[in-house]
């Protein structure tokens, strides 16, 4: 019964060293990842856990949020498309 309440604090006290993370995370953040290895390398550290956390609470870019959500146009097994001919201006003489 004793570890109880021991077990609470640990879980709190991780709710709180990875609440950047988290919050990123909740506002599908474009730099999520990064919030997250930086707060998972760097919390430790006052300084970086504040930098983290401001981090996450910036502007969400939406363009970047929206590719982000939708599939990819290629499916595995499916061929790619050619690449283009690149195209110069003048011929190069040698």
């Amino acid at each position: 019964m004793e570890h109880e309440g021991g077990q609470a604090v640990l879980i709190a006290m991780l709710a709180i060293y990875f609440l950047p993370f988290i919050i990123a995370s909740s506002r599908n953040h474009h730099n999520r990842t990064a919030i997250g290895v930086l707060n998972l390398l760097l919390g430790w550290s006052v300084i970086a856990w504040i930098v983290a956390l401001i981090w996450a609470c910036t502007a969400v870019r939406p363009d970047l949020q929206r590719q982000r959500m939708q599939p990819r146009d290629w499916v595995p097994g499916q061929k790619s498309p050619p690449c283009r001919k690149l195209e110069f201006d003048e011929e190069v003489s040698s």
